[in-house]
């Protein structure tokens, strides 16, 4: 994401795209963030990834946007088998883990065969973002920036990782989920209740069966893409599931 001043004495947020996406997508929801240092890298296997350095060594809290959700949990694992002390807690925004049906094997040869996979994303990838863009803004309209980004996920190496990294199954998202639960790391979790791709009844209810005690907050007027259509109120939001006025 852009390069914001940060401040010893606050929080660290650490932040993970969704899929096909971008660490900027949470530039506009940083400009509403005044409490918090806010860092967002290349999520591994995306272009840049291997290159960053910037996340921070001692506590924070870890906010996954809808796919980066996995990796926000993957995380969090990581740090409770590491510095369980790290780990202030995870933020789920708009939460897309539950898989209906993984990418078939068939469809991961062809999109790694050299040259065919990337003239077959391609041609069809442009108008699967663009829809994508469309059909996550509901019931608002596509923000300018939004549409800017969009170019960035058009890319043939980030559709490419967006479609082969969907391969974590239920039983996988369940044992991240009960961990976090078993070791009572807080969970919030901001939902909007237009989302057409993390439905509550899909996506939400199953991570409240598996973390009870998850704190849900609400969006009334938002869809799926929080970061890009509600940026205030999810800094709002995010301030609140941290708590960051206790850190003062």
């Amino acid at each position: 994401m852009s390069e914001r001043a940060t401040t010893a004495s606050m929080p660290w947020l650490q932040c993970f795209h969704g899929s096909p996406g971008i660490p900027t997508d949470f530039d506009e929801m940083a400009k509403h963030v005044r409490q918090v240092n806010i860092v967002a890298l290349p999520r591994q296997g995306y272009s840049g990834a291997e290159a960053s350095s910037e996340s921070p060594d001692g506590a924070r809290f870890l906010l996954g946007y809808s796919w980066g959700v996995v990796d926000s949990l993957k995380q969090a694992v990581q740090l409770l088998e590491e510095n369980p002390s790290a780990l202030k807690g995870v933020i789920l925004v708009a939460p897309y883990l539950f898989l209906k049906a993984e990418v078939s094997s068939l469809k991961k040869l062809i999109l790694n065969l050299p040259g065919i996979g990337k003239a077959l994303l391609k041609k069809v990838g442009s108008g699967a973002v663009d829809e994508m863009i469309v059909k996550s803004s509901l019931p608002k309209s596509v923000p300018a920036g939004y549409w800017r980004a969009a170019e960035s996920y058009k890319q043939p190496d980030v559709l490419k990782r967006s479609v082969l990294e969907k391969s974590v199954s239920v039983s996988q998202v369940q044992e991240l989920l009960r961990r976090l639960s078993a070791a009572d790391v807080p969970v919030g979790i901001l939902w909007g209740e237009h989302d057409q791709t993390s439905r509550y009844i899909e996506q939400v209810a199953p991570i409240l069966k598996e973390v009870p005690y998850a704190r849900v907050l609400r969006l009334s007027d938002a869809g799926h893409a929080i970061p890009w259509t509600h940026p205030k109120q999810m800094a709002a939001a995010v301030e609140e599931l941290m708590e960051v006025k206790k850190w003062n």
